[in-house]
């Protein structure tokens, strides 16, 4: 995607767009990238810590790994007194089975991070870890669950182990009258001035208040599905048997087509087509 132009906006993409709230991933990236009051306002809410302060934030922070599976985080944000703070929007389709697991080795990653060279055990920054799921994962109706390190005997936290993880409950929206019911409320309001909190309405403004936000949430969105795209179509081609790839070309160049996104000459060049082929494709769609 690099160098490329990006094309015009669809009316299928800007109903996509206008549709769009912040639990949704593209909606919460774009609306928390670089947002440092917003990702401030996230934690200091849901967690109930009201002394963290923020100083960067970035999206889909990737954190790697040679011998093992790497991360990308949803938002990356660290605290002025030096915190690494992970936030992850999650829709509730199999989230619980993994949470755990997921949430040990988000921290694992920001633990990497919580301690500079030269640096002693001591000086190790805190690592906080915050999931906010679209519904109660461990179905005892709290708003927020909240774990930490303990002692198994008797149950006392371990406070020197500097790893906080929290999960917030998204079937609370709307049902308490607190701070974290509006929040929570508001991560799935796709209408700007329907939302109660000032700056959840703020952050969803920088999703698509206007038209300048509207076409950089669709440069993201248009980026993120063209390089998936691409992937499954290099993907496809190495998967195709020979006696197949002059059909499967096709397949994919027909629904590349039927998207509206890219012009013939890239499907083309994608599917190692003839532009005329394409072209013919092209023509055969529209006689349908």
């Amino acid at each position: 995607m690099k160098g490329k132009m990006i094309p015009p906006i669809t009316r299928r993409y800007r109903k996509r767009i206008e549709d769009l709230t912040l639990s949704d991933d593209i909606g919460f990236m774009r609306a928390f990238d670089g947002n440092t009051e917003g990702v401030e306002y996230l934690v200091r809410t849901l967690t109930g810590r009201d002394d963290t302060t923020v100083i960067s934030a970035e999206a889909q922070k990737h954190l790697s790994s040679i011998d093992s599976h790497s991360v990308i985080l949803d938002i990356f944000a660290e605290g002025k007194d030096g915190e690494q703070i992970d936030i992850e929007m999650q829709h509730y389709d199999g989230f619980r089975e993994g949470l755990c697991s997921r949430m040990g080795r988000y921290m694992a990653f920001l633990q990497l991070g919580a301690l500079g060279k030269g640096e002693g055990y001591a000086e190790t920054r805190e690592s906080i870890v915050l999931f906010i799921s679209s519904r109660d994962p461990f179905g005892k109706g709290r708003d927020v669950y909240r774990f930490g390190t303990v002692d198994l005997d008797d149950g006392e936290r371990e406070e020197g182990f500097m790893m906080s993880f929290y999960v917030a409950n998204g079937s609370y929206r709307d049902t308490i009258g607190t701070e974290r019911g509006r929040l929570l409320g508001d991560l799935s309001e796709k209408e700007i001035e329907r939302m109660k909190s000032p700056m959840m309405r703020a952050a969803l403004y920088r999703v698509k208040g206007d038209e300048m936000m509207l076409r950089d949430t669709y440069g993201m969105l248009y980026r993120i599905e063209t390089e998936n795209l691409e992937k499954g179509i290099r993907k496809g081609m190495e998967k195709g048997i020979e006696k197949g790839k002059a059909e499967e070309k096709e397949q994919i160049a027909l629904r590349l087509i039927r998207k509206s996104v890219y012009p013939l000459s890239e499907i083309a060049e994608l599917t190692e087509l003839p532009i005329k082929e394409v072209e013919r494709l092209a023509g055969s769609i529209r006689m349908e």
